[in-house]
């Protein structure tokens, strides 16, 4: 894929990459701060959070990568949810890490709603992974890096491969549009850890 161009129409440097989507990441959490300081007591049924809370940014759209399956239940109106992808790299051992991962894709397909795991791979945010791609997240293990929030910019401009933790999936599902996000936990508790 061709590298989001600058406003010279020229393919951006690692370093405006770099300050784009930091900038981006930015501009999301100030509306992120703006909108919890707006909501009233309840918020009214006919008011869909993603429309309170839409982000027109071109420079972070142009990171996004959508899969097919993905584009496709987005032009069909299907509902979309989005997967934390540092379980299939870290969580879990091959081949156990990718039987499980196809087994909650398919779970959610079986209720009508489309995944979309979500990662960094050649550049781009993917949102959707097809098999060949979830298997190469779930082979990486710990060669895949793990990110957050912060580390998105970097693996972005370097190119790795990188798994998205439960923040970093969270703000890429926010720039894709996607409402509702599953993940198979929250860090912080390891069995046997002292």
């Amino acid at each position: 894929l061709p590298s989001p161009l600058n406003s010279r129409g020229v393919p951006l440097t690692v370093s405006e990459a770099m300050y784009q989507l930091l900038s981006a990441l930015r501009l999301v959490r100030g509306e992120q701060r703006r909108w919890a300081q707006s909501i009233p007591a309840t918020v009214p049924a006919q008011a869909p959070l993603a429309k309170q809370w839409r982000m027109t940014q071109p420079s972070a759209q142009a990171w996004l990568q959508f899969s097919k399956r993905v584009s496709a239940a987005r032009t069909e109106g299907r509902p979309l949810v989005a997967l934390e992808s540092t379980i299939v790299a870290h969580g879990m051992p091959f081949p156990e890490n990718l039987r499980t991962a196809r087994e909650v894709e398919a779970l959610i397909r079986a209720e009508g709603a489309e995944p979309a795991t979500v990662a960094v791979m050649d550049g781009r945010i993917r949102i959707g992974l097809d098999d060949e791609e979830l298997e190469r997240l779930a082979r990486g293990g710990p060669s895949v890096l793990k990110l957050s929030r912060r580390d998105l910019p970097a693996a972005l401009a370097s190119g790795a491969p990188g798994a998205t933790t439960v923040a970093g999936t969270m703000i890429c599902a926010r720039l894709a549009g996607i409402e509702v996000f599953v993940t198979g936990g929250i860090g912080g508790v390891h069995r046997g850890a002292a």
